[in-house]
């Protein structure tokens, strides 16, 4: 069922199919409500499960998971493993009064 107004900006929505990418990867179209004002898409969790199941065939599933690791790696250089969101706090602490 449709809502009656978008939830961002108060516009009128319609129903309507949208090209659905994931790291710049279209895995097709799907039924979305799209707010004629603002744009937003939104769909319903059905969808949101059959885009889910398209990703993981596709082999996109958590891939922004492995991006963020990776960068993470990057941000620390040689540091493979970090225990905690705490030990990253704890070091950038320390680098900035080391400067």
């Amino acid at each position: 069922m449709i809502r009656s107004k978008c939830d961002e900006c108060g516009g009128k929505l319609k129903l309507e199919d949208v090209d659905f990418s994931l790291f710049g990867t279209s895995l097709g179209r799907f039924p979305a409500e799209v707010c004629t004002k603002c744009g937003e898409k939104v769909f319903s969790e059905e969808v949101s499960d059959r885009i889910d199941s398209v990703a993981k065939e596709r082999g996109l599933w958590g891939l922004g998971a492995a991006k963020k690791n990776e960068a993470l790696k990057k941000t620390f250089g040689t540091l493979k493993f970090i225990q905690s969101t705490e030990e990253i706090l704890r070091r950038s602490d320390k680098d900035a009064w080391d400067e």
